[in-house]
């Protein structure tokens, strides 16, 4: 991207994080090494044909003809901040399908830029928002119990039972249940060796390490966005844990879907969700509504709606500390396959 794109784009991210007049605008969204943060960003994109589809993009909407098709508007540079935002809009709610999922994508970086700094910095938002980073766990003890795993470089050989890849909800749970029985297994994660010790819990990098695209996957329209972990124990490394059984009403859906027969509404699902729930340790010992939750309650229950406690599963949360659960956890009081099953699977022998 030359500096004219570079610039360009600046000026259209900024667009979508005020609805100020251009001054007050620029003093609020734009701090100092916004503009690094952008390219950070854009260089963080997940494919090459990413960053084109980006930069022909902008040629779009600055190009006289092809910017009345896209918003309306003309020319992007030629244009007040009231008209970039009817911009926006009208891209938003475009009936072209292209047109939308670029406004996303757009919405999309912006949204990265202003909610996450550069390594060791902050994001725009923080201030705002009050969130102190990682300066929070200042002298958190961080805890490491996690089972061994071996870096694979070159060509090797192995020889064993069974092969199983992805170590989450699903290969992490198999991997335990079938080295528990005698077999000899071996699990292969994509994902880098971690280390909790080593973490940084800053959004930049724990995008970048634990989830799949940096965080920046979506569905192939654009329209929804796909967060999913990689990181050993997947998505349960980076999920908020909550954890409740499925509910009968979708048990029989599954049945009726694929056609069974008292298969998920069975006992033998009943005994394998039970059985599920007692090694995670699922509990709402470690629940505490806050003063946001107990508005929400309030509202549901004025409205005749039902409201349990959020079951998870954890064991030791510090509340004090709260607030990671999305970067891994720092004390290793979240439940994920990695300190379940998989350190199941490793003491049977399993290799990871």
């Amino acid at each position: 991207m030359d500096i004219r794109g570079e610039a360009l784009l600046v000026d259209v991210l900024s667009t979508f994080l005020s609805s100020y007049g251009d001054a007050e605008h620029e003093r609020n969204v734009m701090p100092d090494g916004t503009l690094l943060r952008i390219s950070q960003v854009v260089a963080a994109l997940p494919h090459d044909r990413d960053r084109r589809d980006l930069d022909r993009l902008l040629g779009l909407i600055d190009n006289p003809l092809s910017s009345r098709f896209l918003h309306r508007q003309g020319r992007w540079s030629r244009l007040s901040h009231p008209q970039k935002i009817r911009a926006l809009h009208a891209m938003s709610a475009s009936p072209f399908n292209d047109v939308r999922k670029a406004f996303r994508s757009l919405k999309s970086i912006a949204g990265m830029v202003y909610s996450t700094g550069p390594q060791g910095g902050s994001g725009a938002s923080w201030g705002p928002s009050s969130y102190p980073g990682p300066a929070a766990l200042a002298g958190v003890q961080r805890v490491d119990n996690l089972p061994r795993t071996y870096r694979v470089d070159d060509d090797e050989e192995m020889t064993c039972d069974v092969v199983i890849v992805g170590s989450g909800a699903g290969g992490g749970v198999a991997a335990g249940v079938l080295a528990d029985a005698g077999l000899d297994v071996v699990i292969l994660e994509r994902a880098r060796p971690p280390r909790p010790s080593g973490y940084t819990y800053h959004e930049d990098a724990a995008y970048r390490h634990h989830y799949v695209d940096g965080a920046m996957s979506t569905t192939s329209d654009g329209a929804i966005a796909m967060l999913a972990g990689s990181s050993l124990g997947g998505g349960t490394t980076i999920n908020y844990s909550t954890s409740f059984a499925p509910p009968a009403s979708l048990l029989a859906d599954w049945d009726a879907v694929a056609g069974f027969d008292g298969v998920f509404t069975g006992n033998e699902m009943q005994k394998s969700i039970s059985s599920v729930i007692s090694r995670l340790g699922v509990t709402t010992a470690y629940s505490h509504p806050s003063r946001r939750d107990t508005i929400l309650e309030t509202g549901l229950q004025a409205n005749a709606w039902s409201v349990e406690t959020i079951a998870r599963n954890v064991q030791g949360c510090d509340e004090a500390v709260c607030g990671f659960c999305t970067m891994g956890c720092p004390i290793g009081a979240k439940q994920s396959t990695a300190v379940t099953y998989l350190r199941d699977a490793a003491r049977h022998g399993a290799r990871i």
